[in-house]
Parts: C-alpha cells; sequence; structure tokens
C-alpha cells in the first residue's frame, strides 16, 4: 500500500511535478493533499486512487463536470477510510458538479467523511464493497444533476442527513442500502428518486426522503421498508411505485391553485397517507398519470384536508378515506365526498349560487346555498352545480373572475339579468368543469383578459349550450367514457389562435357549426361525430390548423364541412390521419397561403381555388388522397399550384367520372383510380405527373361529361 502526497502549492493532478517523488498516484495509492496543497483536477480528465484524504488547510478542485476522480482497488483504504476531508480543508466545484467514482471490491467497511463540505456526484459501484458515512453528506443543489448513487455493493448512510438534488439506487447488480434514520432533502426539479428491485436489499429504516421541487420518484414493486416520502415542492410531482410499499407518504400543498400530485402506479403506505392543501382555495389535486385509468393508494390510515381526486382508488385499512372538504373528480372510489352544507345536487355534492355581484370565484362571500341568500358559504368543489340567476349581479357591469382550476359539476349562467354583465378567466389557469356547460341570461365572455382552457370532464352523457354567446379561450374534452353533445354552435372569440383539443372521450356536434383557430384530435380520443355542420378555421398565420391523431374510425365526418376562413399567409397544415371527410373547403378569396394536406385521407370533397391569388396546395409525398368530388382552378395569371411536400410523387385518386380543372400548375402528381383527370388547357406541366390530360373535358355533343 503506496501513500502519495502532493506538493505544496498549486498543480494539476495529472502531473507527475503535484506529487512527492514525481510520480502521479495510481488505483493501488492512497492520496494526501496536505496543507498548502492546491491540487487540481483538469477538465476532461479521470484520475485514480485508493483513498483521498485532504487535510487541514489543503484544497482539491474539481475544474469541471468532466472532472472525475475514481477510487478504489481490492483493499480497503488506509484507516478504513475511503474519503477523509478535514473540516477545515477546501473542495472547489468549478461551475457545475463533477463526478467521485468509488469502485472498491473490498468487504472491508470504509468511511466517508466530507467535514462539512460539499462534494462532487458520488457513484458507488464496486461489487462486493462497503461504504458508510462518517458525517452528513451535502451535494450541490444548483445543479439540477448531482447525483448520489448506489449501482453495486453496500452503502450505509450511518443515519446522516444527505442533501443534493438526485439519489439513485437501480441496476441489477447485487447491493444493499441500509438508510437507518437519515434525513434525505433531494432539490431536483424532474426524475429525484429511481430505486430497482432486481438486485436490491433495502434494509429495515425510518428514513424520510424530502422532496423540494417538481420531483419524479421512481420505486416501482420496491419495498422500501420504513422509509418515508415528503412531497413539498409546487407543481406536480410523481410517484411512479407501481407495487412499491413505503411507511407514510405525505404531499403538503403551496400558496398555488396548480398544486397536484402524480400517482404513477398502484402503491401502499403502510403507515399514513398524508395530502394537505395550502388552504380550501390553494386547492391540491391527487390524480391518476393516465385519465381514465385508476390508480390505487393501499393506506393504514389517511390525513387529508381539501384535495380533490380523479381516477384514484382507496384501498387498505383506511379506506373508504375520508377528510375534509374533498373535491371529486370523478373515476373514483374507496374515497367518501362528504356533501357539504346546502342543497343536495343528487350526487356527492350540493348546489352553489352565485350572489357576490364583482369578486373571484374563490371568494366565499360571492356563494351561498340557496338562490338570492345569505352569502358565506364553502367555494364550489367539482362535484358541486354551480348557477347564476336574477339574483347573482346585483346591478350591471358585474365581473365574475374565474380563478379556479376546478370550478364545479353543472355549471348554469342562464339565469342572469342586467346589463354588461361578463365572467373572465384567468390566465395561466385551466378551468375543469365535470357536468354541463350552459351559457346564456346576460353574462358574456371578457373578450380581453383570461386564457386558461375550458375543460369538459363528464364521465357520462352531457351538454354544452352557448345560447348564442362565445368563449374567449381554448376548449378541451377530456371525458373518458363520457360524451359531450353540443345544443347550438360553439364558437370562441379571438378564434383565430383559440384551439378546441379532442383528448377523451366523445364529442357529437349534433348538427351544428364550430368556430375555431385550431382543432387537435389526440391519439387517446374515442369519437368524434361531425355532422352536418361547418368546422371553421380561424387560424391567420401558418400552423398545424388541423390535427388528427387518433385512429382512422374516430372520426365520424357526416355531411360536414372544414373551411380554412381566415389563412392571411404562411403554410396551414391539414393532417388528416388517414381518416375519412366530407368537404375540405379552402376558397377564402385574397388568401395567399399554402396549404399542405398530410396522410392517406379520403374526401367526398376538396375545394381549392381563389381568383385573388396564386396559391399552392401540397400532399405528402407517397400518399393515397381518395377523392369524390375535385373542385380546384386557378384563373388568369394566377394559377393553383399542385405538388408535394417534399420532391417524391402523390396520388390522387378518384374511382370514376370526370375531374375537370384548369389554370393548374402540376409537379410530382399522379392521377389514377379510374377517373379521367382533366387539368385544362390553361395548366401547366411542370414535372414528375402521370393520369393528368392536359386539355379542357371534350364535349359531347351538347354535354360535358358529368362529374
Amino acid at each position: 500500500m503506496a501513500v502519495i502526497t502532493a506538493n505544496t502549492g498549486s498543480n494539476n493532478w495529472n502531473t507527475n511535478g503535484a506529487w512527492v517523488g514525481g510520480v502521479q498516484p495510481s488505483a493501488t495509492s492512497d492520496v494526501v493533499i496536505p496543507a498548502s496543497a492546491v491540487v487540481t483536477i483538469p477538465a476532461a480528465t479521470t484520475v485514480l486512487g485508493r483513498s483521498l484524504t485532504v487535510q487541514a488547510s489543503g484544497t482539491l478542485a474539481f475544474a469541471a463536470t468532466t472532472s472525475i476522480l475514481t477510487l478504489g482497488d481490492s483493499t480497503a483504504g488506509a484507516g478504513n477510510a475511503a474519503i477523509s476531508v478535514s473540516s477545515s480543508a477546501t473542495i472547489t466545484l468549478t461551475g457545475t458538479d463533477a463526478q467521485i467514482n468509488l469502485v472498491s471490491t473490498s468487504a472491508t467497511q470504509q468511511t466517508i467523511t466530507s467535514g462539512g463540505k460539499t462534494l462532487p456526484s458520488i457513484t458507488i459501484n464496486g461489487a462486493g464493497s462497503s461504504y458508510i458515512l462518517g458525517d452528513a453528506l451535502n451535494m450541490p443543489t444548483s445543479t439540477s444533476t448531482t447525483t448520489l448513487a448506489l449501482t453495486a455493493g453496500t452503502f450505509n448512510t450511518g443515519n446522516f442527513a444527505i442533501t443534493g438534488c438526485i439519489f439513485n439506487s437501480n441496476g441489477s447488480s447485487t447491493r444493499t442500502l441500509t438508510l437507518g434514520s437519515s434525513a434525505i432533502s433531494l432539490a431536483r426539479n424532474g426524475t429525484a428518486t429511481t430505486f430497482t428491485s432486481t438486485g436490491l436489499t433495502m434494509t429495515a429504516n425510518t428514513a424520510i426522503i424530502t422532496c423540494t421541487a417538481t420531483a419524479t420518484i421512481s420505486a416501482t414493486s420496491v419495498n422500501m421498508n420504513g422509509t418515508s416520502l415528503v412531497l413539498t415542492g409546487a407543481g406536480s410531482p410523481t410517484l411512479s411505485a407501481s407495487g412499491g410499499t413505503w411507511k407514510d407518504v405525505t404531499r403538503t400543498g403551496t400558496a398555488a391553485k396548480t398544486d397536484g400530485f402524480i400517482v404513477g402506479g398502484s402503491f401502499t403506505c403502510t403507515g399514513t397517507f398524508t395530502a394537505t392543501s395550502n388552504s380550501s382555495v390553494n386547492r391540491l389535486i391527487i390524480i391518476s398519470n393516465s385519465v381514465g385509468t385508476a390508480r390505487t393508494i393501499t393506506a393504514a390510515a389517511v390525513s387529508l384536508t381539501d384535495v380533490d381526486f380523479k381516477d384514484i382508488t382507496g384501498a387498505g385499512a383506511a379506506a373508504p378515506f375520508t377528510g375534509t372538504r374533498l373535491g371529486n373528480c370523478l373515476g373514483n372510489s374507496g374515497i367518501t365526498f362528504t356533501v357539504a352544507a346546502g342543497t343536495s345536487n343528487g350526487g356527492s355534492g350540493v348546489n352553489r349560487y352565485w350572489v357576490g355581484g364583482t369578486q373571484s370565484w374563490s371568494t366565499t362571500t360571492a356563494w351561498s346555498t340557496t338562490d338570492g341568500g345569505a352569502s358565506g358559504a364553502s367555494i364550489p368543489l367539482p362535484q358541486d352545480d354551480v348557477y347564476f340567476t336574477s339574483n347573482s349581479m346585483g346591478g350591471n357591469s358585474k365581473t365574475v373572475t374565474v380563478d379556479m382550476q376546478r370550478i364545479g359539476r353543472n355549471i348554469d349562467w342562464t339565469g342572469t339579468t342586467g346589463t354588461s354583465n361578463i365572467f373572465t378567466m384567468t390566465n395561466g389557469l385551466n378551468q375543469e368543469f365535470y357536468g354541463n356547460w350552459t351559457l346564456g341570461g346576460t353574462i358574456a365572455t371578457n373578450s380581453t383578459a383570461g386564457s386558461g382552457t375550458l375543460t369538459a370532464c363528464g364521465r357520462s352523457s352531457h351538454t354544452i349550450t352557448s345560447n348564442g354567446q362565445t368563449y374567449y379561450g381554448p376548449w378541451e374534452i377530456l371525458a373518458p367514457g363520457g360524451t359531450y353533445t353540443l345544443q347550438d354552435g360553439l364558437t370562441t372569440i379571438l378564434s383565430q389562435v383559440r384551439q378546441m383539443t379532442f383528448t377523451r372521450g366523445t364529442f357529437n356536434a349534433n348538427g351544428f357549426n364550430m368556430s375555431h383557430g385550431l382543432y387537435s384530435v389526440v391519439s387517446t380520443f374515442t369519437s368524434l361525430v361531425m355532422g352536418s355542420g361547418t368546422w371553421t378555421i380561424n387560424r391567420v398565420l401558418a400552423a398545424s390548423s388541423w390535427s388528427q391523431g387518433a385512429a382512422a374510425g374516430v372520426i365520424s365526418c357526416g355531411t360536414s364541412t372544414i373551411k380554412f376562413a381566415n389563412q392571411a399567409t404562411g403554410t396551414q397544415t391539414f393532417a388528416g390521419g388517414g381518416s375519412t371527410y366530407y368537404i375540405l373547403d379552402s376558397t377564402v378569396a385574397g388568401t395567399t397561403g399554402a396549404l399542405n394536406i398530410t396522410g392517406s385521407n379520403t374526401f367526398n370533397t376538396i375545394r381549392f381555388s381563389d381568383a385573388s391569388n396564386a396559391r399552392t396546395l401540397r400532399f405528402t409525398a407517397g400518399t393515397t388522397t381518395t377523392v369524390t368530388n375535385w373542385t380546384v382552378n386557378g384563373t388568369v395569371g394566377k394559377l393553383m399550384t399542385i405538388s408535394s411536400i417534399t420532391a417524391a410523387t402523390h396520388t390522387l385518386t378518384k374511382p370514376s367520372g370526370t375531374v375537370a380543372s384548369d389554370y393548374l400548375s402540376l409537379t410530382n402528381s399522379i392521377a389514377t383510380g379510374g377517373a379521367a383527370w382533366y387539368a385544362g388547357a390553361n395548366s401547366t406541366n411542370v414535372s414528375g405527373n402521370t393520369g393528368w390530360i392536359f386539355t379542357a373535358v371534350p364535349a359531347r355533343g351538347n354535354f360535358f361529361e358529368v362529374f
């Protein structure tokens, strides 16, 4: 066993002159940095030793993230110490985190003593090794990558505190983790812990892991054997622990309306599951990571205050879970939602009546248990029905500010009286409701403030009624197992930038018109019944204005028309997703923007004409677009360009009949399917075209062929 001591003064580790005797340390060297010695591990450099001792007034500097110190061989370090840092030594981490690898294969337990200094990331990866903390371990929290990892061997925290960002024990190697009574604080905004069960022995402990940011905790099928988890950060941390077991799990909310707790897999608390919001206004939501798929929380006891639940099953000795002011966002079981004071709405909620005139939704003085009654009722929970009546506004020019994330079950505005009354949605908050939405009366949407998404989340049959009113912000249908049916047209103010998103469930336009900036059908949506109305796309600038990401059979087009109504410049994209549509209409006079159609879609009719401007219609190369009616024409000096999005051919097919166009500029277009495709006498055959006939449709007697 060789002791290698640094020379005094400042030197780089990887130079012979840094060391007494002029030889750099190797994996068999016990390295000593004495007083008045400053040793730097340069960037992009890995240096070796068996153990490290930094004596009083000595300095070890890591120049960069790529400065790596690897310690260990087949025998224990001097005095069975892997790392020994004096309390009056200096450890310098330049800029960002660096790395210490502990790779000993000795079964002798070795200590890690930091002397109160901040050490870089540490990975314990020595098969058969054994390490124990000699004092508290502090790692940087200013960088999100600082990691303490056990991938092989044994690690014992010695009951000391640990501070850092990430704490992992994953992989499949044999390893033992003893947490004792340690308090572990992690500041990672992202994946803060990953424990995998293969090869891991977790000894019985009473440790507490506290995550202070929006953390993700992964411990699938791992029995933490007494470890408790505390989540205190803002946002929605995630516990992905399917089959995992903890002692206590605690989620404490902050002074924000957007806090939550995402359950990424069913887990067990052998002790208490605690969820406590900051207040009845700043409410937490406990929610499955997959809307519509329930996650189970099994607990011996619960403590729940001002918490909403969505897709959560309560189980264990504590079931059915009970608590104070619990909100039902649907998909739950094994949880008792106590009905608040007021008249029951027939479900797990009550009726709430607005009596506040100009106030915020989150103010108790705005609510009453009866129509026109005394104020001071509790704020509506997700299961409560909300009414605005002739007693609500108390005059004219009143403003209702909707400043809660989850606003109630059935929301009915039809009873309002007075003039110039408005409601406005708070910026940055998405407002969910869990039943019907009914506008009307004399209250209207504020068109100058608030852009939170209004989200329909019911799980049965529900309606959306506008009564001639329009909504300002985006819409989303997020209703697994539920159906929303329009009772009249649905339009958004500033509709050129507001999106209608279909995420879960069924939406039935019921023959009525839609008018929004953009439309998006997500892969998880079940059924979109378009009906016979016109679906207007009002987006002005370049965008993917129609995005169909679900299975082709999800869309039932009926006899609907999808109409581009307001495109000024830039390229709009119609991503059809291989579905069937009735009429696609892009014929707004004066429009100069191009239209890209992606996917192998079927259309009854494509209309693409403009007497004022030359325009471009492009298809995805390699796709086949099936049409019954092709109405695409330019005019003199203003050709309609038909081409592929990339330099390869696309196919247009019509089963029979005749296509009659004119004033086209055609590139890479294959016309087929049995129909006669006439480009017209005034069209241009640029290149790469087949099947097109560059003449006018021939006359037959006094008639042209029917198409």
